[in-house]
């Protein structure tokens, strides 16, 4: 099994109908109510550092040995009970890394929802991971 190297950093943004149509419904279809701003962002179990582990433990890569390399942006939706729904690749390197980057996030544990005065609430986060395969 090929080993990759990944750096990454993610970005959290709440759901709302302003962003485009596509996200609304997106929104709307796993999210009770859809706020523009939250006072606490979601958070992976044990935050970033986790997130990091996580990703380097779980990450798999079976296809050809290659020299790939590339940044694969993934937008998924974290619900007000932290679970982990509606992942998507923004743009991706090739149908097959996509694919494995979908799955890791598909498979993450729950995430502590984003929340507006204590109250869970849903939020839209976005994750860009740099693949460097060789």
């Amino acid at each position: 099994m090929n080993k990759l190297l990944f750096l990454f950093f993610f970005s959290t943004h709440t759901c709302f109908g302003q962003i485009n149509d596509s996200l609304a419904s997106v929104c709307d279809s796993v999210c009770d109510s859809v706020y523009a701003f939250v006072d606490e962002e979601a958070e992976f179990p044990g935050g970033m550092v986790e997130m990091k582990k996580y990703i380097f433990k779980n990450i798999e890569w079976s296809g050809p040995d290659v020299n790939l390399k590339g940044t694969i942006f993934l937008q998924f939706i974290v619900r007000q009970n932290g679970t982990v729904v509606k992942a998507h690749v923004l743009k991706g390197v090739n149908t097959d890394m996509d694919k494995m980057a979908i799955d890791l996030i598909q498979k993450m544990p729950n995430w502590t929802p984003a929340k507006i005065n204590g109250v869970p609430v849903c939020s839209e986060i976005r994750l860009p991971i740099s693949i460097h395969l060789n």
